[in-house]
């Protein structure tokens, strides 16, 4: 990650700066609650966090979207109390997204681990069941006395695991098309995943702001999914995933699934001409789709131009090691 780049955005944007300092430092406050929660089981000498002290710009790396969340709250006028808890909220919401998705994938990655037990899936389970348990009582906390926001927060994560689940190749007769995929795929494990965080205080504070925030969220979460999937060209085509990527290049260069030899984007050079176009194409429309997301943002009240969230967008793709993709798709225009 370049600490130019990010030197850019903060002395550019004292405002953006301060929010995300102070996202950096909610977010050391939530995990220390997080783990008053955890003191209260038997077994939570089991429990550690992925990063030990680390500082602001590793923090920043590796927690980005929780600090884009953080710092839409606190911009919303969510005071620091009540912006912690809703922290948990989002912590936990992350936990249990990132084990269903090790279940899935039989991975182990994350936030929060356990020692014991040794087996993957009952211990993803467990940190799953003990997030779900601190996010229910945490809302219930900030005002969710019948539990409505935790029930329809369980709909909405079953609709990114629905979503998710669409990705098996076999559930088609041909290759979708990439309006089917956006729609049957992205809008869900993209669009949607990001707005989750939001759905508890824009839904208890009754925030004309948040909902602002919410739209500009989906765009972004939208884009991003989008450039994953190109990046996860080569190995969703090994896989048998569907992938968006996948699907642009069948329909505009009308290429067979079987015919595809996808070496991206490591090979890119060696790739035709034809190829090259493609993805300078596709990327582009993934980075103006969430500049428009950030434009969403900024008429909502949040404090960041055109110039800013091009910067950030370009921090993010070299956080996803995808600088190659940035070149030519948006300063190779």
């Amino acid at each position: 990650m370049s600490k130019i780049d990010i030197g850019k955005l903060m002395i550019g944007n004292i405002k953006l700066t301060k929010l995300f300092k102070n996202s950096y430092f909610d977010l050391l406050k939530i995990e220390k609650e997080m783990m008053m929660e955890i003191k209260k089981l038997d077994f939570s000498k089991e429990f550690y966090f992925s990063e030990k002290k680390i500082n602001f710009l590793e923090s920043f790396k590796q927690n980005f979207f929780t600090f884009l969340i953080l710092s839409i709250l606190k911009q919303s006028g969510i005071k620091n109390e009540k912006l912690v808890k809703y922290g948990k909220v989002i912590y936990c919401l992350r936990v249990i997204i990132t084990c269903t998705d090790n279940i899935i994938d039989n991975e182990n990655k994350g936030v929060l681990f356990l020692k014991t037990p040794k087996n993957p899936v009952v211990n993803n389970v467990l940190l799953l069941m003990v997030c779900q348990n601190i996010m229910i009582s945490t809302l219930k906390v900030l005002g969710d006395d019948r539990g409505e926001i935790s029930r329809v927060i369980l709909e909405k994560i079953h609709r990114v695991a629905e979503s998710e689940g669409m990705r098996d190749e076999k559930l088609y007769e041909k290759y979708p098309d990439p309006q089917e995929v956006i729609k049957k795929i992205h809008m869900g494990i993209g669009g949607e995943l990001l707005q989750l965080s939001l759905w508890a205080p824009m839904k208890l504070e009754k925030s004309v702001s948040l909902e602002k925030f919410n739209n500009g969220l989906y765009d972004i979460g939208i884009s991003l999914q989008g450039l994953d999937d190109l990046s996860d060209m080569e190995e969703d085509l090994e896989a048998k995933k569907i992938n968006l990527g996948i699907s642009y290049l069948i329909k505009d260069l009308s290429l067979e699934k079987y015919n595809l030899k996808v070496k991206f984007p490591t090979d890119y050079e060696k790739t035709t001409e034809e190829f090259r176009n493609f993805l300078s194409k596709y990327t582009g429309e993934c980075i103006e789709k969430s500049l428009e997301g950030f434009e969403k943002l900024r008429k909502g009240g949040y404090p960041i131009s055109r110039e800013e969230a091009t910067l950030l967008m370009k921090i993010l793709f070299k956080l996803r090691g995808l600088e190659k993709l940035w070149e030519i798709g948006y300063e190779n225009k």
